[in-house]
């Protein structure tokens, strides 16, 4: 099974028509392209995902051993140009998601958690136009509404210019 970190910042129709040839090893990156399997939603879905050293090198290895061009193994057969959302490895990903939830992740979606998840750790690295653009979203208002989830508690840190104020001795 292809690990869920690796592809945590993809959407499951992305996972699911995912080909080993959109690895680009030297780059560290997947590239998300228009092909014969994968058409995008939107022109904003295509491009590179940056995934890191580590993960590409066992990717590599997960390779080697992969029986199809396809990086999620599904016994389905990927279909092109369908005008609906065919998800080839929904078995995978209910298998995947039942994991996650023994794991202890409760909500309902324990797959989108993973990549909600993802954009919370980029927006507090990087801000919210770096998620969004890690997410490879069309405006930051999708990122804002959905994905980012702020845990730390903000504050303005102007108590130490305050205090200068009330002191009369200057």
């Amino acid at each position: 099974m292809f690990p869920a970190s690796c592809t945590r910042d993809l959407s499951r129709r992305e996972r699911g028509k995912l080909e080993w040839n959109s690895f680009h090893w030297d780059e560290n990156c997947i590239r998300l392209q228009v092909t014969d399997l994968f058409q995008p939603k939107t022109e904003e879905s295509l491009g590179d995902v940056a995934v890191d050293a580590e993960l590409m090198t066992l990717s590599k290895e997960l390779q080697s051993e992969s029986k199809s061009g396809c990086v999620v193994e599904s016994t389905v057969a990927p279909r092109s140009n369908v005008g609906y959302s065919h998800y080839r490895c929904a078995r995978v990903f209910r298998n995947l998601n039942a994991w996650l939830r023994k794991a202890g992740v409760a909500a309902g979606t324990p797959l989108h958690t993973l990549r909600k998840e993802f954009g919370s750790l980029m927006c507090s690295r990087y801000g919210i136009y770096g998620a969004s653009r890690a997410l490879r979203h069309r405006d930051i208002q999708v990122t804002t509404m959905h994905y980012v989830d702020s845990k730390e508690r903000l504050v303005p840190g102007l108590a130490g210019g305050l205090s200068k104020v009330g002191d009369r001795s200057e």
